[in-house]
C-alpha cells in the first residue's frame, strides 16, 4: 500500500510550509520506493527527506528507491551544497536512534 499523504504529527508534516514537493511512498520487498513530483525548492527538499526517513524507520527497510523525475526545477550549485548539509546530520541522528533500523546500507539514487 502506498501512501502519498504526511501525518500531521510527523517531524515533516509540523514544518507547516506550503507544500510543493510531494512523496508518494510504496513499501516493497526489502526497499522502500519513493516517487518524488512537484517544484523543486530546498525548504522542500528538506521536508520531503525528513519525511522518507520516517518512512524508513517505520517499515524498517536499508534501501531506498527514489525517484525524483517527477520535480520540475533544477536545484543551483549552492542549493546543492546546502541540501547535502542538512541530509548529513539529519541522516547521522536517525543512525544514533536507538529505535532506528541500521541505516548504513540505505542507497538513495535518482
Amino acid at each position: 500500500m502506498c501512501v502519498d499523504k504526511i501525518d500531521k504529527n510527523s517531524l515533516a508534516g509540523k514544518a507547516g510550509a506550503k507544500m510543493s514537493m510531494k512523496l508518494k511512498v510504496c513499501p516493497e520487498s526489502g526497499f522502500l520506493r519513493v516517487d518524488a513530483v512537484g517544484e523543486f525548492s530546498i525548504a522542500e527538499a528538506e521536508r520531503t527527506f525528513l519525511e522518507m526517513l520516517e518512512a524508513v524507520a517505520r517499515h524498517k527497510v536499508r534501501k531506498v528507491l527514489f525517484d525524483g523525475r517527477g520535480l520540475a526545477g533544477e536545484p543551483e550549485t549552492m542549493e546543492r551544497f546546502l541540501y547535502g548539509e542538512f541530509v548529513a546530520p539529519a541522516f547521522a541522528e536517525v543512525r544514533r536512534s536507538r529505535d532506528a533500523v541500521p541505516l548504513n546500507a540505505i542507497r538513495i539514487c535518482s
